[in-house]
Protein backbone atom coordinates (compact mmCIF):
# COMPACT_ATOMS: atom_id res chain seq x y z
CA UNK A 1 0.00 0.00 0.00
CA UNK A 2 0.90 3.96 -0.79
CA UNK A 3 -0.19 6.77 1.82
CA UNK A 4 0.31 9.90 0.18
CA UNK A 5 0.12 12.41 2.08
CA UNK A 6 0.79 16.45 2.89
CA UNK A 7 -0.21 15.77 6.76
CA UNK A 8 0.32 12.96 9.54
CA UNK A 9 -1.63 14.08 12.84
CA UNK A 10 -1.68 11.31 15.91
CA UNK A 11 -5.61 10.23 16.61
CA UNK A 12 -4.92 10.35 20.35
CA UNK A 13 -3.27 14.26 20.34
CA UNK A 14 -1.68 16.00 17.71
CA UNK A 15 1.64 15.50 18.02
CA UNK A 16 1.41 11.84 18.92
CA UNK A 17 1.83 9.51 15.96
CA UNK A 18 3.25 6.43 16.86
CA UNK A 19 5.37 3.61 14.98
CA UNK A 20 6.09 0.04 15.04
CA UNK A 21 9.82 -1.31 14.92
CA UNK A 22 11.34 -3.03 12.61
CA UNK A 23 11.47 -6.34 14.96
CA UNK A 24 7.62 -5.68 15.35
CA UNK A 25 7.86 -5.57 19.33
CA UNK A 26 8.55 -2.28 20.26
CA UNK A 27 6.49 0.91 19.14
CA UNK A 28 7.55 4.56 19.49
CA UNK A 29 6.34 8.13 18.70
CA UNK A 30 7.81 8.86 15.38
CA UNK A 31 8.75 12.21 16.15
CA UNK A 32 11.19 11.44 19.10
CA UNK A 33 13.38 9.98 15.97
CA UNK A 34 13.31 13.08 13.63
CA UNK A 35 16.57 15.35 13.70
CA UNK A 36 15.88 19.02 14.82
CA UNK A 37 18.14 20.24 13.21
CA UNK A 38 21.25 20.12 11.63
CA UNK A 39 23.94 22.19 9.79
CA UNK A 40 26.99 21.60 7.17
CA UNK A 41 29.00 25.07 7.86
CA UNK A 42 32.15 26.85 7.26
CA UNK A 43 33.84 28.94 10.05
CA UNK A 44 36.86 30.99 8.60
CA UNK A 45 35.66 34.03 6.97
CA UNK A 46 31.77 35.06 7.22
CA UNK A 47 30.65 31.07 9.13
CA UNK A 48 28.30 30.38 6.36
CA UNK A 49 25.90 27.28 6.14
CA UNK A 50 26.38 25.13 2.98
CA UNK A 51 22.69 23.70 3.83
CA UNK A 52 21.01 23.51 6.70
CA UNK A 53 17.33 22.00 8.39
CA UNK A 54 16.12 24.21 11.05
CA UNK A 55 18.70 27.15 11.09
CA UNK A 56 17.85 30.97 11.09
CA UNK A 57 21.36 32.23 11.79
CA UNK A 58 24.83 31.45 12.31
CA UNK A 59 27.13 34.08 14.31
CA UNK A 60 31.02 34.04 14.88
CA UNK A 61 31.68 34.51 18.03
CA UNK A 62 35.60 34.23 17.84
CA UNK A 63 37.80 31.98 16.43
CA UNK A 64 36.73 28.15 16.57
CA UNK A 65 33.53 29.40 17.87
CA UNK A 66 30.27 29.41 15.63
CA UNK A 67 26.48 29.81 17.41
CA UNK A 68 23.35 28.42 15.73
CA UNK A 69 20.29 29.77 16.37
CA UNK A 70 17.61 28.13 15.25
CA UNK A 71 14.05 28.79 13.29
CA UNK A 72 11.67 26.80 15.77
CA UNK A 73 12.91 26.22 19.22
CA UNK A 74 13.16 23.52 20.97
CA UNK A 75 11.27 22.48 23.91
CA UNK A 76 13.90 22.66 26.16
CA UNK A 77 18.05 22.56 26.68
CA UNK A 78 18.09 18.98 27.38
CA UNK A 79 18.76 17.58 23.32
CA UNK A 80 21.30 15.75 22.20
CA UNK A 81 23.77 16.88 19.92
CA UNK A 82 26.45 15.49 17.78
CA UNK A 83 29.11 16.47 15.01
CA UNK A 84 32.19 15.90 13.23
CA UNK A 85 34.34 18.39 10.55
CA UNK A 86 36.23 17.57 7.59
CA UNK A 87 39.04 20.17 7.67
CA UNK A 88 41.05 21.37 4.42
CA UNK A 89 44.29 21.89 6.29
CA UNK A 90 45.51 18.31 7.44
CA UNK A 91 44.08 16.28 10.30
CA UNK A 92 45.07 19.15 12.61
CA UNK A 93 41.52 20.32 13.85
CA UNK A 94 39.77 18.38 16.82
CA UNK A 95 36.02 19.07 16.99
CA UNK A 96 34.05 19.62 19.91
CA UNK A 97 30.52 20.44 20.37
CA UNK A 98 29.37 21.28 23.66
CA UNK A 99 29.31 24.49 25.13
CA UNK A 100 31.68 26.40 27.46
CA UNK A 101 30.48 27.79 30.50
CA UNK A 102 29.69 30.93 27.93
CA UNK A 103 28.65 29.08 25.53
CA UNK A 104 24.96 28.82 23.91
CA UNK A 105 22.98 25.71 24.71
CA UNK A 106 19.24 26.93 25.11
CA UNK A 107 15.95 26.26 23.46
CA UNK A 108 17.42 29.07 20.83
CA UNK A 109 20.65 28.63 20.33
CA UNK A 110 23.86 25.76 20.06
CA UNK A 111 27.40 26.41 20.03
CA UNK A 112 29.89 24.33 18.77
CA UNK A 113 33.89 25.04 18.73
CA UNK A 114 37.11 23.55 16.82
CA UNK A 115 40.63 23.74 18.52
CA UNK A 116 43.94 22.48 17.24
CA UNK A 117 46.32 21.09 20.01
CA UNK A 118 43.86 22.99 23.17
CA UNK A 119 44.05 26.43 20.46
CA UNK A 120 40.85 27.68 18.88
CA UNK A 121 40.86 27.44 15.17
CA UNK A 122 38.16 28.09 12.72
CA UNK A 123 37.44 25.01 10.31
CA UNK A 124 37.85 25.79 7.12
CA UNK A 125 35.65 23.19 5.37
CA UNK A 126 32.37 21.36 6.65
CA UNK A 127 31.62 21.67 10.18
CA UNK A 128 28.62 19.58 10.37
CA UNK A 129 26.40 18.98 13.54
CA UNK A 130 22.56 17.90 14.48
CA UNK A 131 20.55 16.80 16.89
CA UNK A 132 17.79 14.96 18.60
CA UNK A 133 15.08 16.01 21.02
CA UNK A 134 11.92 18.26 21.18
CA UNK A 135 10.80 21.10 19.55
CA UNK A 136 8.25 23.46 21.11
Amino acid sequence: SEIITNKLTGKTAAGNVTITSEGGSATMQLQQGLVKFWVNAVQTSTHTANDSLNIASLTDNGTGRTELGFTNNMNNANYCASGLNRDGGGYNDDFNIGVDSGGAMSTSAFEFYCHNNSTANDCDNDAMVSAVGDLA
